[in-house]
């Protein structure tokens, strides 16, 4: 930044600690010397800009900005503290939020000075400039990206909803095999041009990959891109191609990868020079990155969209996927399930959480409800999880709503599935409470879930594995580096990345789990879910592939009557970004 700020205590930075810092004690000094290379390249860094603590995973603005007003001479008007706290705030509430929220978040971090109040550290901060008029978004708050990514969806939507007046071209023999549905879905992909976008929706079991597969077939080598959130998704649809003997038709990667992303460069894809380009597991894509795929698609080509639009929305801001089916986009909606008679059972207990049924199915012999005490609860977590009756770790998976609840059910599951594992790396359990954490010992054996995306070791968050090893080094004997496997292939993690990017894995949140399936899925859910919750256990069911159970202290007809809430109708800003822009002339947009 080409800014000196003052040294640590009036001394030089050559041997000042990191441990003098205030709150940094020597787990969290060795990660800040991790991060940057060495402790003495993290004192050169901080030295010049105290602020990039916040690079370091767990280290906030709050934090940072203790530090560096106690250690580095930051006055609290300082541009810089303002600019880095303001990025902070937008960004926990996903680039955007109404401007009197955004001022109260900024007084509750110490920011009262008002003449900062929109410059960032990063980027410009910009009041809303579109939809003054409208009672919900006229006093919004925007990272320039993220409001610039909504104004090309919004453009976009504006072309990809009008009527077509291209040809439609028949093709010649659809297997028999596909519904009424999948022949309408395969037909409008495999006629490029046909459509500017298509989305395709539907639950576990409808044949989405299905009609991926199909239309890529028909459509020939070179025709289509595709590309998932998740590696999973991805490695789902290859399987689908090889079974049709197409698997070098298209190339198939997950998002990040297709978009050619490099850490400190961005994504360096120009232009996707398919014809048509298909985005697998698009209910997981936010705003911002669906932005960066229709910035590369040629003029002609077609966008097609496939998921589960009941399924929980992005973590990051927007949901896209929901906004382009509401806002017309030409959709198919597959209804039809193939999944064998045990699997259908979790699939029509699904259907009954999106339908809002007004009770539960019967359950067979695939699901098991259970509403327990306290102490019962933790016997029958016991029993269910039981080493000698359960498949492969990699092909169970347990879910809880609450993060602390996740820890604290990961440390009683390693203790039944891997008690005597040699350590490989420790992490510290933030989302438990301050009394409650201690160091986490992740162990060879132990079933782990990744936390992080490091592109450079093809590893997403959200992927599970098992830690096989810990590679030491030849010369002093000290562990280097920790071995696990991931979707069937060995990946070796440097141990000082370990705790920044993978965690014990039995019981992940709906979240992580979103884009995976496993045979057998444990619900282990004490009490309700909080927002969102319809969409919550949906997702978290249709997990399930042969087996499931859910276990809750809550009785059937309150944890039924959670799963069945009516979900949240929030307003969406792109679909009124959207609408605005095609009540304007063409000229004005």
């Amino acid at each position: 930044m080409g800014r000196g700020f003052l040294t640590l205590e009036g001394t030089t930075m050559d041997h000042s600690k990191l441990t003098k810092l205030t709150g940094v004690g020597p787990g969290l000094a060795e990660r800040i010397a991790n991060h940057f290379g060495s402790e003495a390249e993290a004192l050169a860094a901080l030295s010049e800009n105290p602020y990039r603590l916040m690079e370091v995973e767990g280290i906030g603005f709050r934090r940072a900005d203790r530090i560096a007003q106690a250690h580095f001479g930051i006055s609290p008007d300082d541009p810089i503290r303002h600019g880095y706290g303001n990025d902070w705030v937008l960004r926990q509430a996903g680039g955007r939020m109404p401007l009197d929220l955004y001022q109260a978040r900024r007084m509750e971090i110490g920011l009262f000075d008002r003449r900062h109040e929109l410059w960032g550290a990063f980027c410009d901060i910009l009041l809303e400039p579109d939809l003054q008029d409208s009672p919900e978004f006229a006093q919004y708050v925007w990272l320039e990206p993220e409001l610039r990514a909504e104004q090309s969806l919004a453009r976009f939507l504006g072309k990809a909803t009008r009527p077509t007046t291209n040809p439609f071209i028949m093709p010649n023999g659809i297997p028999t095999y596909l519904n009424e549905a999948q022949v309408d879905a395969v037909l409008k992909m495999s006629c490029p041009g046909f459509v500017p976008a298509l989305c395709v929706t539907g639950g576990a079991g409808t044949g989405k990959t299905t009609v991926i597969a199909e239309a890529v077939r028909r459509l020939g080598a070179g025709a289509a891109r595709i590309m998932a959130f998740t590696g999973k998704a991805a490695q789902r649809v290859r399987q689908a191609l090889a079974e049709r003997g197409c698997e070098d038709f298209a190339e198939v990667s997950t998002l990040h990868r297709g978009l050619d992303y490099k850490p400190g460069e961005g994504f360096r894809r120009e232009r996707f020079t398919e014809s048509v380009v298909i985005i697998d597991e698009a209910s997981m894509v936010p705003n911002w990155l669906l932005a960066q795929v229709v910035a590369r698609l040629e003029p002609s080509a077609t966008l097609v969209l496939v998921g589960d639009v009941a399924q929980l929305p992005p973590i990051d801001a927007g949901f896209p996927f929901k906004d382009f089916i509401d806002a017309g986009v030409h959709t198919v909606t597959l209804t039809q399930n193939y999944r064998q008679e045990n699997q259908r059972e979790i699939f029509e207990l699904a259907e009954a959480v999106r339908t809002r049924a007004l009770q539960p199915p019967p359950l067979h012999a695939s699901i098991c409800a259970t509403n327990l005490s306290a102490y019962e609860f933790n016997y029958w977590c016991e029993a269910l999880l039981d080493p000698g009756r359960l498949p492969p770790l990699l092909d169970w998976q347990a879910i809880t709503y609450r993060n602390a609840d996740r820890e604290r059910i990961n440390l009683e599951l390693q203790k039944i599935f891997n008690p005597h594992g040699g350590k490989a790396f420790e992490y510290w359990p933030r989302a438990l409470p301050r009394e409650e954490r201690a160091p986490i010992a992740v162990k060879t054996g132990d079933k782990i879930v990744v936390r992080a995306n490091i592109y450079s070791l093809e590893v997403m968050n959200g992927q599970t594995g098992i830690v096989r090893d810990v590679r030491l080094d030849r010369e002093t004997y000290e562990p280097v580096s920790v071995i696990v496997e991931i979707e069937g292939r060995s990946v070796e993690v440097p141990l000082e990345l370990a705790p920044d990017l993978l965690e014990l894995g039995y019981c992940i949140t709906t979240h992580k789990a979103q884009g995976s399936g496993w045979k057998e899925v444990f619900i282990l859910q004490p009490g309700a879910v909080g927002f969102d919750s319809r969409r919550w256990w949906y997702t978290a069911i249709s997990r399930a592939e042969e087996q499931l159970a859910i276990l809750t202290q809550m009785g059937t007809k309150t944890w039924w009557a959670n799963a069945t809430k009516p979900m949240p109708s929030e307003p969406s800003s792109l679909l009124a970004r959207f609408q605005r822009y095609a009540s304007q002339p063409v000229g004005v947009r």
